[in-house]
């Protein structure tokens, strides 16, 4: 009777907020349905893992919850238990859809597979959905539209634990579409919500959903009095987020982007640090905002591509040229301006002239600074 209870008492206590205590249950009850052995009345163990790995990922740690659930996974598939497989694999795609955008909807779209072939629609309908709002975040239009009408073709049946992140799907939908005031509406009802059925560490992900386009200042207040309600380190760093956008603190906007890197969220931390470069481009910081840029491409990489206002934030107006880029990393590798004339085929002149609109661009007094704002070595080429 504990096991039983324990496969929605977990998942519960995860989404509520109560990270710890979902994952402390998860793993007794896994050990106890092992040593029941073979019960056709009980879930497969895996159910446990799929708790646990929930758990671990709203509490910021999402590496840990992704071993997890591969390692469940591929236990399931070498065992052929169905249902095991079916939630795992969406699961991965749920831990994975701040981390690595096009395996995650992969995922997705594999357990939408398999509920199907279960016959659960709740279920197919939870991983269709996610699905469409991985599929939003990445830029994949046709992928997004495709979604949407298949969500729209399920019944959503009687369990509706995850009904206000179907709602963030829909709006992260109309993001894609251009239609980011449509997609500030749902997501304050997502928010209202999860808050309403006390679903309190999805309504953060709602909450933080407005930070993410543009939104801080409406939602401050609340990300903090659910940091102290939601466990782990993953709600404390978005409502810092929304902290320091909403009174424009760069060092703390970076601080943050690190700080979402390291509980995994590659999506997040890229899109910290494009607002971060966008603030420091305001205040005409060109080195700073240049240097910011790039990181947010390094994390963008990370992650995928991430396809989002927040990540646009970046920007193109501190991005050398490729004929700029060409000449300033010859020039940070030790080569004069004739030398680099003569490489390219060009005139001195025009060497020059790339050189100085690079170094304004970047926010650098002359060549010697180069090779630091560019992020290369400064070795002479072979």
């Amino acid at each position: 009777a504990a096991v039983s209870a324990a496969t929605v008492a977990a998942p519960a206590l995860a989404l509520a907020g109560a990270g710890n205590r979902a994952v402390e249950l998860a793993e007794r009850s896994f050990d106890q349905r092992l040593e029941l052995g073979d019960q056709p009345r009980l879930m497969e163990p895996g159910i446990h893992v799929v708790s646990m790995a929930l758990a671990q990922a709203e509490l910021g740690d999402v590496e840990k919850a992704e071993a997890l659930a591969r390692a469940a996974y591929e236990a399931a598939v070498e065992a052929r238990q169905i249902q095991g497989h079916a939630w795992l694999a969406l699961i991965l795609g749920r831990v994975l859809w701040l981390r690595r955008l096009p395996e995650s909807l992969r995922w997705f779209r594999e357990a939408a597979s398999l509920f199907s072939d279960l016959d659960q629609a709740g279920q197919r309908r939870w991983c269709v959905a996610g699905g469409m709002m991985v599929a939003a975040m990445h830029g994949d239009a046709a992928a997004v539209a495709e979604l949407a009408v298949t969500t729209d073709s399920i019944d959503p049946g009687p369990v509706q634990m995850m009904a206000s992140d179907v709602m963030r799907a829909r709006a992260w939908a109309c993001v894609a579409r251009g239609d980011q005031q449509d997609a500030k509406q749902l997501f304050r009802r997502a928010g209202i919500l999860a808050r309403a059925r006390g679903a309190f560490a999805l309504e953060v992900g709602a909450r933080h959903d407005l930070v993410r386009l543009g939104e801080p200042g409406e939602v401050v207040d609340r990300l903090a009095e659910l940091a102290t309600m939601v466990d782990g380190e993953l709600a404390t760093v978005r409502a810092d987020h929304a902290a320091a956008l909403a009174s424009g603190d760069t060092g703390n906007l970076e601080q943050v982007a690190e700080r979402f890197e390291t509980c995994g969220v590659s999506v997040l931390a890229a899109e910290a640090m494009a607002q971060a470069a966008a603030l420091h481009r305001r205040a005409e910081s060109a080195r700073a905002a240049q240097r910011c840029g790039q990181r947010a491409a390094e994390l963008d990489a990370l992650a995928g591509g991430v396809c989002t206002p927040a990540m646009a934030l970046a920007g193109e107006a501190a991005a050398l040229t490729r004929r700029e880029r060409e000449i300033t990393e010859l020039a940070a590798q030790g080569l004069s301006n004739q030398d680099i004339a003569d490489r390219l085929v060009v005139s001195r002149r025009t060497v020059a002239n790339h050189l100085q609109r690079a170094y304004d661009k970047l926010g650098v007094a002359g060549r010697q600074e180069l090779a630091a704002a560019l992020g290369t070595s400064g070795r002479p080429p072979a």
